[in-house]
């Protein structure tokens, strides 16, 4: 019975949670991103506080995980060798800054806009920096992403 390679395992699986986040990100950018600066803002309001925690955080928290148990292990198996590693922890860096700024920024503007507790001009101010967060957010995502198959290809 053959071994199982885990270094090569937590690579696929950190390559594919970041790719797969990135996809997450460029669907809520693109998707929904668009379909809510269409809405009149006391509809993204109600929309949003009716689907952040049924759809939105499901969406994002059944990649991410994978994401970051797969960077860090690569991180870690690559430890001898830092020409490889140091493209490890870019990606993981790339990650946890995506995750940063949704802690400090997104997080609690999502809980505002579920408690419905601006005005619909506040609403749709908050909606734009939102959306110009969140691209942020997205430029990080995808050069993590590109960094991960970089280690991929060089580990």
């Amino acid at each position: 019975m053959n071994q199982i390679d885990w270094k090569t395992v937590m690579a696929a699986v950190g390559v594919a949670g970041t790719a797969a986040f990135v996809g997450n990100m460029l669907t809520i950018g693109l998707g929904f991103g668009g379909y809510w600066q269409s809405l009149d803002p006391t509809v993204f309001m109600a929309w949003f506080a009716e689907n952040f925690f049924r759809f939105l955080v499901p969406t994002v928290m059944s990649v991410l995980p994978f994401s970051l148990i797969g960077l860090g292990a690569s991180v870690w198996f690559a430890r001898e060798d830092s020409s490889v590693q140091r493209y490890w922890i870019g990606a993981l860096g790339c990650v946890v800054v995506a995750c940063l700024i949704t802690a400090v920024y997104h997080l609690p503007t999502n809980l505002a806009l579920v408690s419905q507790s601006m005005t619909p001009e506040e609403a749709s101010a908050t909606l734009s920096t939102w959306l110009t967060m969140h691209w942020v957010r997205v430029v990080f995502a995808v050069v993590g992403t590109g960094l991960s198959l970089e280690g991929y290809r060089r580990g």
